[in-house]
This record gives C-alpha cells, sequence and structure tokens, in this order.
C-alpha cells in the first residue's frame, strides 16, 4: 500500500519513477520549479519503500501505480536513465499512458533553450543544458547537464544525450539512441536508430546501423552520463 494522502492543488502533484541518481537530478530541478510542480515522491522497487532524497520518500512500486493515480495524482516524470538501451524506458511510458498518466516536459531553470525550439511530451532538459534554435526534441528525451543541442538538430524520441556531449547543427539522432557523455557529432551527419556513440568520441561520417555493431575506433562497455 502507498503511504501519501492527496491534499492541496492535485494539477500541481507529481510522481518521480526511480529513485537513482538521474531521479535525484529530476528532483532537485522539480524542486526549483515548486511554483509550478509539486513532488508527491519517487516510486522505485520494493525494497526501496521509505528510502529518502531531500525529505521526498519512495512511496511505492510498480504494482502502485494504478492505485497511486486512483488517489488523483496523474502527472510521472521517468527518472530512469538510459541503461543501454532506450527500450527499457519506453516499456514503462507505455505501462503508465495505459493507466493515464500524462508526462510533463521539465526544463531546469538554468538551461538554455530557444523559443523557437520544438519539445515533446516527457522531456528533461538538465542544468546548463543549452539548445539553440529551430532544434526539434521528440518524446521522452533526456538532455543531460552541460549538453548542447545546436541549430536545426532532431532528436529522436528517447534518446539521451549525455553530460556535456556536442551535437553540432543540423545533426538528425534517431529513436533511442545514447550519445554518451563528452562526445561530439560534427554538424550536418546522421544517427540511425538505436545508435550508441561511447564517451569522449568525435563522429566524423553518418552511422547507417546500430553503432554498437559497429566496433572499429569506439570502446566497448558502454555507459551513460
Amino acid at each position: 500500500m502507498i503511504s501519501t494522502k492527496c491534499v492541496g492543488d492535485n494539477q500541481k502533484k507529481v510522481i518521480i519513477l526511480g529513485c537513482g541518481g538521474h531521479a535525484r537530478s529530476i528532483c532537485d530541478t522539480l524542486l526549483d520549479l515548486s511554483e509550478q510542480y509539486e513532488i508527491t515522491g519517487f516510486v522505485g522497487r520494493i525494497e526501496d519503500k521509505g528510502v529518502a532524497y531531500e525529505g521526498i520518500q519512495v512511496i511505492g512500486a510498480d504494482d502502485d501505480l494504478q492505485q497511486i493515480y486512483n488517489s488523483g495524482i496523474h502527472q510521472a516524470v521517468l527518472g530512469i536513465g538510459f541503461l543501454g538501451h532506450g527500450n527499457l524506458r519506453n516499456d514503462l511510458m507505455i505501462k503508465l499512458d495505459k493507466i493515464g498518466f500524462s508526462f510533463p516536459t521539465i526544463i531546469d531553470p538554468t538551461a538554455i533553450v530557444s523559443k523557437s525550439v520544438k519539445i515533446g511530451e516527457g522531456t528533461f532538459i538538465g542544468k546548463n543544458a543549452v539548445v539553440n534554435a529551430n532544434a526539434w526534441i521528440g518524446r521522452y528525451c533526456i538532455i543531460n547537464s552541460c549538453s548542447l543541442i545546436e541549430h536545426d538538430c532532431r532528436i529522436g524520441d528517447f534518446t539521451h544525450v549525455a553530460v556535456a556531449a556536442c551535437v553540432c547543427g543540423g545533426v538528425t539522432v534517431g529513436k533511442e539512441c545514447l550519445v554518451g557523455a563528452n562526445a561530439t557529432i560534427i554538424q550536418g551527419l546522421s544517427l540511425a536508430d538505436y545508435s550508441i556513440i561511447p564517451a569522449g568520441n568525435v563522429i566524423y561520417r553518418d552511422i547507417k546501423t546500430n553503432s554498437i555493431k559497429e566496433k572499429a575506433d569506439m570502446r566497448e562497455n558502454i555507459t551513460g552520463g
């Protein structure tokens, strides 16, 4: 059973899915946006119940999501990182959507985002990120701290642009991709769906197939960031 009661303005209430590092980063942003959002709690594993960050507790697990929704909390933010591939996040969002949750776009107050940018639902833009003119960011993306999305880029659904990564002007990144920490994608290139660019790499050519299969000049044991 969940331990939360809905009081006050339910339209501001939001849960965070996950309780790891990425979820805590989102929590910090939501706390800075307290006029718009009120964090009800984290949703994690059964064994995580009672764990707290900044006084905000894990109030339930996945099996509690329907009860949480029925209690009047109808907004959810995905606080689970890339974890090696994007379909884990995708599957969870399908489950939440079937229950009826909505997914606000969260932009940290320190981020710089052009007024001409289009951003899909459920996307998170982190601290000191920059998204420049005429860029298009899909649904449920992570544009992480200090990353740069330059003008006229297109970033596909569920893609994670990791810490300090640089996506130069006019780049197209497919869905469920990872651009690793401090990686650079040179202007005008395209990355196929599910591409994974390891941390620190500079990409000078189009990636036409899943880059995990293209081991040449790429590091293995890939993680997010």
